[in-house]
Order: C-alpha cells, then structure tokens, then sequence
C-alpha cells in the first residue's frame, strides 16, 4: 500500500486521494471570524453608553435614598429616644439615631454632623449632602450642594433629583 489510496466509485470514477485528507476538519474559516468579530462590535458600541454612567447614577440614587431614609426615620427615632426612653436631650448625637456607613460619610461629634464627601475628600468646602441635629431645638437640617460634585454630570443628575439650582444649596429644616 502506498502513501495514496485508489477509490472507486458508483460511476466507475477512479478518484485518487491522500489518507490524511479522509478526515473532517475542525475549526472556523476567517471569514467567520471575522463576522463573529464584527456582530460583538456591534453590541458593544450598542451597550457600552447605555452603561458609561451607571456608575454616577448609583451615587446619586444612593444619596436619594439617604436623604429620605433620614428624613422619615429620624423623626421617629428622636421621639422614641427623648420621649420614650428618656434620654438627655443635650446630650443626644445625631448617630445615637441614625447610623451612615458608607466609603465617603464621616460623622462628627462634636458638631453632630453626618457628611457625605465627594470622592473621599475629607473637607468642609467638600460635602455635598450632610445632615446637622439640633436636639435642644429639636430640627434636623439637611443640606444638598449639587455644586459640589466634581464632573458637570454629576451636577447635573444632583439637580435633576434634588430639585436644586446647580450653584445653590438646598436646606430642609425638619421639626423633631
């Protein structure tokens, strides 16, 4: 037997082929490649911008959510502890009411403020959403300062949740 193989067909067609070509072969021409290659651009110029801010949406419903949470519970929270439980009403911190974790909030104790500080920047000029407790005269004071944000993004999507001016300050004054 030699390196090449005499088949004889139905027709009598003498057809002479190589042993190793007798086997299929596996894998993708580079016209198919190259469609495959073209379809998955196509959905990603489709998604990519759908999701470039999600990010930046994220941060301001989160700080939505925050600014209701506080302002429903806190009232709440303020009545059960001077009212029910009796606690010193000077004494009484913000935290002792409502608890805010997070990468950029800070508390401070000595001012009983709550924080929430753009890009972790830990710095007055620096918080865009914050909450003040005064006990004695039993108001919460939220402060939003769209303005704040780094990028006009930002600004913008505060704005548009907030109901805030991009360059003002938007205060609430709760009755505790």
């Amino acid at each position: 037997m030699t390196m090449l193989d005499l088949k004889i067909l139905k027709k009598g067609v003498n057809v002479i082929t190589h042993p190793k070509n007798t086997e299929t072969k596996r894998g993708f021409t580079l016209i198919e490649l190259i469609f495959v290659i073209v379809i998955i651009g196509m959905l990603a110029a489709t998604a990519i911008p759908k999701f470039k801010h999600l990010k930046e949406n994220a941060e301001i419903n989160s700080l939505v959510k925050i600014l209701s949470d506080v302002q429903s519970n806190v009232p709440a929270a303020f009545t059960n502890a001077v009212d029910l439980n009796n606690e010193d009403i000077a004494n009484l911190k913000l935290n002792q009411l409502v608890e805010i974790k997070g990468k950029n909030w800070k508390f401070y104790s000595d001012t009983n403020v709550y924080r929430y500080y753009t890009h972790g920047i830990l710095a007055d000029s620096n918080d865009v959403l914050s909450f003040k407790l005064k006990p004695t005269e039993r108001k919460l004071f939220t402060y939003v300062r769209c303005y704040r944000f780094d990028t006009t993004t930002l600004q913008n999507k505060c704005k548009n949740k907030f109901s805030v001016d991009i360059n003002d300050t938007k205060e609430d004054i709760i009755d505790l």
